[in-house]
């Protein structure tokens, strides 16, 4: 299972049917806190994750699943300049930085290569 989490509803929802329709079973969260909660589940292979967002957000969650042990790719984007590739990347989880906007079709090889066993035919 991939976690799409997002404050965006409709980039959650447009991220979930692409990865739906590419075979993978999805997971969406809309912050931080409900993200942590779905990184539990032993069926969570990797996350894509918005650094922007209320509540616990995206360097936050990041820092928690460092403390606790969270081994997972994650696929980080972005639309804040604040946040450099370099920065991000110190994180253990982080494999890919994306910046907003991007096409669909430029996740779908990340996923692959960092999330690879697709859970559903």
């Amino acid at each position: 299972m991939i976690l799409v989490v997002d404050d965006d509803h409709a980039m959650v929802q447009t991220l979930s049917n692409v990865l739906t329709k590419e075979g993978y079973e999805v997971r969406s969260a809309h912050n931080g806190e409900e993200a942590y909660r779905h990184l539990l589940d032993q069926k969570c292979k990797g996350m894509i994750l918005d650094m922007m967002m209320p509540g616990i957000n995206g360097a936050g969650l990041l820092m928690l699943m460092a403390s606790d042990g969270i081994r997972l790719p994650v696929i980080v984007m972005t639309s804040n300049p604040d946040f450099s590739e370099e920065e991000l990347k110190q994180f253990p989880n982080v494999r890919m930085v994306l910046r907003k906007p991007f096409y669909t079709e430029d996740l779908f090889p990340l996923v692959r290569e960092l999330m690879p066993k697709k859970l559903a035919s």
